[in-house]
Order: C-alpha cells, then structure tokens, then sequence
C-alpha cells in the first residue's frame, strides 16, 4: 500500500525509519565472508525494503524506474552475442579474443537464452506487477560496505537507489558473491532470501535464472563489441579466460 504522508525528501524519510545514511565502520573481506554472513546480509536487505516499501512521497532524491529493465538488457545482450558469432562463424576470426569466442561463444550464448527463458517461465510479468503495485525499492547496491547494521541499518550510498523488483537486491549480492570465488549453497540463499521478503515460489525461481546468466561474460562482450574500455584484443581474451575459469570454479 502506498504511503500518504509526504516527506520533505527520501532522506527524511529514511531517518524517520530508524535507517542512517552514513559511514559504514564494519570493515569486510570478502574471501573470508560465510554463508551466515550472506543469510545476515540478506536479511538485513529485507529488513530495508520493509521499511522503505510504499513510499511515494516528494523526494529531491530522484530515483529511477528500472522495474524490468535487467532482463530487457539481457534481451539485447542475448541478440548481439548471436549476432557477433554469426558474424565471426561468416568472415572466420581476426584475432585471439574472437577465436576464443568462437569456441565458447555458442555454449555461453544457450546457457543465457536458457536463463532468459527460466525466467519468463515464472510469471515474470505478475511478478513485475506486484513490484509496481507495491512501489517496490531496491538499494541496487548491496554490497557489505554500502548495507550493514549498526545499532540499526546503516546506508553508505542512495546512487543506485531505484524502483525495482525487490528480487533484483538479493541477485546483485548473490552475483557479488560468486563473482568473488565463493562457493556457497546458492538455492539455499536464494530460498532464506525470499523467505525473508514473504515472497513466492515463482521469485525463487526468478531470481535463480537471473542468478544463472552468465552476466560477466556477456557484458565483456559488449565491452568488445562497443569498445568501452580501452583494452587490446589480447586483454579481452584474458578477461575472458579469467571468467570461464571462475565459472568452472562455481
């Protein structure tokens, strides 16, 4: 339900919820962080979303709408990779980065399409509506540096604060974790997350397609492809290499 009393700012409204936006003091290595930390983190996640839920209030904080926007990316990340092998398959590689996508590209290309449709398959679309009818917000980042509790729940940073699918915070910590080489029990976070959302089966299983996408190495892709960085040929295929070798890790 939506909120009725309009506050001068998020800000405002924020401290009113016994949330603080500050520095952070607890320090954290992520090579040493358990899968009870993750299940602490991710409650206090949740415990953040139940406070902030609903407001709609005036804000000279602008947040953004990026309800849905994540798989969309996806979408488009799926078309051009297809597009780029098809394309390197047709005039045959031109360097060592494009040789190693030829030879990995179409494994990375289904396991994506499949997270697209794993997603699609669990009312994807309700499960936006729910969001918006409920003016979901996500903190965007919930790293340990920018979320934690300290006699109450401690915010570094609002940047990426936005109307979203309260899914998406718990994918961008799982995704964080793995990312970083640790091996946890992911189902097993993924169902505690929703437990502490008093969310359904089907955002379980949402978030798990979105958690199997091979993001890292779809987005280097696209670094390639839009020359984003400023990175020779053999520094993308090392990228690359670097990815692969921590996706058989975890």
């Amino acid at each position: 339900m939506a909120i009725d009393k309009a506050y001068d700012s998020l800000l405002d409204y924020l401290d009113q919820n016994g949330i603080r936006v500050g520095e952070i003091n607890t320090v954290v290595n992520y090579r040493d962080i358990t899968e009870e930390q993750a299940l602490e983190q991710l409650l206090i996640i949740s415990e953040f979303h139940k406070k902030i839920i609903g407001y709609n209030g005036y804000m000279n904080i602008r947040l953004d709408n990026k309800t849905g926007k994540i798989v969309e990316q996806y979408k488009i990340y799926n078309k051009k990779l297809k597009r780029d092998i098809k394309k390197i398959k047709l005039n045959k590689p031109e360097n060592q980065y494009e040789e190693l996508l030829l030879e990995v590209g179409d494994l990375y290309l289904d396991r994506a399409e499949a997270s697209v449709e794993e997603i699609y398959k669990w009312d994807y679309i309700d499960l936006i509506s729910r969001s918006m009818q409920r003016v979901e917000i996500c903190l965007g980042c919930t790293d340990f540096n920018n979320i934690a509790k300290e006699e109450g729940i401690v915010i570094s940073s609002l940047d990426n604060c936005c109307y979203n699918m309260v899914e998406n915070d718990g994918v961008y910590l799982i995704n964080k974790l793995k990312k970083k080489g640790l091996t946890m029990n992911w189902e097993n976070l993924i169902y505690k997350y929703c437990d502490f959302e008093g969310l359904e089966y089907k955002s379980a299983k949402f978030i798990s397609g979105l958690v199997s996408y091979p993001y890292e190495f779809m987005k280097c892709c696209s670094r390639y492809r839009e020359n984003k960085k400023d990175w020779d040929e053999l520094k993308y295929k090392q990228k690359l290499l670097k990815i692969i070798e921590r996706d058989n890790l975890t």
